[in-house]
């Protein structure tokens, strides 16, 4: 399945590439080590800094973790990830003092129980493996944080994992779930909570006192509709419904005014609902892959959009109300029936990528388009 999901970060790299935003990124940088398949081929000589706080043996071919890796009892970050491990030794208890670990993309059926030893790991990583249930101890983990088991084969939660109080990351994407107990709301700080891709076709009601919840997926589950309680949770931030069979969306919505992404991408939708053109905050709409035959007047009420994805619908029609979006920067209506642009577009003073790939625009309206936007990227 397509990752529909990561479609903003696709929008991000198109801003970078145009110049409109601008970061650096720190790089971790690896202790050299050799490329072993088994923990006895490595080579020996290496002496273990005991002052060595982070190490990185990502895709070094490992099925078990070299021994003088125990030997730094300072390690804090250690990212295993991309290897060909299936368990964890004993020794790695010695790791006293570490607080992330990285073991994505290996070879792990059973979530490893050793973790629960360490006693300051706030981060588990264990997404992309072959894990079918996560261990009932897992709530002795006291001071875990986030916990990554995307991708995996988990059919159902232990009730003990809603006892991990601290817990505010939650990536269960992509795994066997059928449903969320409603004990779910015990997570009282979780802030991020992604479902998608699995088979849960109900939230829970109780998921309405979980007020720390900023970050909510539940894309490709199911879910034909979502709890009208759910809105009171005015502090959401992102809400991915993506790929549900929707409908329409309940007046109730009004309330999410926080809001600053929603990706309704791939439901079936026939207009954009008019309570989206009240959620003022919104930053990041995404209704491609729907119904949507027109763009309501009302789109001009969304003056911090910066990015819309209109793509692979029935529009024919660009209104005037949607050249008052001053902000947007990434235009995508690719995909439609637009056979004329208006003169207005030219509004579009921050517009940096407008898409308009398979439609109906004859020769004229292109040349149009290149003169009232002379720097913006276009593509028919």
């Amino acid at each position: 399945m397509v990752k529909h999901r990561l479609w903003f970060v696709a929008c991000i790299s198109l801003l970078i590439t145009n110049g409109a935003i601008g970061q650096q990124r720190s790089k971790i940088q690896p202790i050299p080590v050799s490329k072993p398949n088994t923990a006895t081929d490595v080579n020996t000589s290496y002496k273990p800094n005991s002052a060595t706080t982070r190490l990185v043996m990502s895709g070094e071919n490992l099925s078990a973790i070299p021994s003088y890796v125990f030997a730094m009892k300072n390690l804090e970050y250690l990212d295993l990830s991309n290897n060909k491990l299936a368990w964890l030794p004993d020794d790695i208890k010695q790791l006293t003092k570490l607080r992330e670990i990285k073991l994505n993309n290996n070879q792990f059926s059973i979530f490893p129980d050793i973790l629960i030893q360490l006693p300051y790991l706030s981060s588990i990583n264990l997404s992309n493996n072959r894990i079918t249930a996560i261990t009932a101890d897992i709530w002795k983990l006291s001071s875990l944080q986030k916990l990554y088991l995307a991708n995996n084969r988990i059919t159902i939660l232990p009730k003990e994992l809603y006892n991990t109080q601290f817990l505010e990351v939650l990536d269960l994407r992509s795994n066997r779930l059928d449903k969320l107990d409603t004990e779910i709301n015990k997570l009282t700080r979780l802030s991020s909570l992604d479902i998608s891709d699995n088979a849960i076709e109900e939230l829970p009601m109780s998921m309405a006192s979980m007020y720390a919840l900023k970050d909510l997926q539940v894309s490709f589950s199911k879910t034909r509709t979502i709890p009208k309680n759910l809105f009171i949770l005015r502090q959401v931030q992102l809400l991915d419904i993506s790929g549900n069979h929707l409908i329409a969306l309940p007046d109730e919505m009004i309330q999410l005014q926080g809001l600053k992404e929603l990706n309704l991408s791939y439901n079936n939708l026939k207009a954009i609902p008019e309570i989206v053109m009240k959620l003022k905050s919104l930053q990041n709409l995404n209704l491609s892959n729907n119904f949507v035959q027109s763009i309501s007047p009302s789109i001009k009420q969304l003056s911090n959009l910066t990015v819309l994805d209109l793509s692979n619908n029935n529009i024919s029609e660009i209104p005037e109300e949607m050249c008052h979006l001053a902000n947007c920067k990434l235009l995508f209506l690719t995909d439609n029936k637009i056979a004329s642009l208006p003169n207005s577009i030219s509004k579009l003073n921050n517009l940096k990528v407008f898409r308009l790939n398979h439609n109906l625009l004859p020769t004229n309206e292109k040349e149009k388009a290149k003169r009232l936007l002379p720097k913006v990227r276009l593509s028919f």
